[in-house]
């Protein structure tokens, strides 16, 4: 099957998946996803201080995490939440809630 994609499409297509799939990843492993299946909406400030991260890299990877991808919303007072897919996603790769947090397996999304 022929592709229509040019090879400089094809790569940085791959490429953005690849630093979205990183992302994950790691803002799983701080617990951002946990703190985000409460489904309370919440800024970029408000997780950073609840998890004890840097609140303006924390805005960066969620806001490019919600420009490319559809696991994200964000509301008109910038604070980010679980679209309706997202909540399917956590739910589906999530084990039982525990008393620290949530455990939400994104491992085999980096693989």
């Amino acid at each position: 099957m022929a592709s229509s994609l040019s090879p400089e499409l094809w790569f940085h297509r791959q490429a953005t998946h690849y630093v979205t799939a990183q992302i994950y990843f790691h803002l799983n492993q701080v617990g951002v996803f946990s703190e985000l299946a409460t489904l309370q909406p919440r800024s970029a400030s408000q997780l950073a201080e609840l998890l004890q991260l840097d609140a303006s890299v924390l805005d960066t990877l969620l806001s490019y995490l919600y420009e490319v991808d559809e696991l994200l919303q964000r509301n008109e007072q910038g604070q980010y939440s679980l679209s309706a897919m997202g909540v399917q996603v956590i739910e589906r790769f999530s084990g039982p809630p525990s008393a620290e947090r949530r455990s939400i397996n994104l491992f085999d999304v980096r693989v």
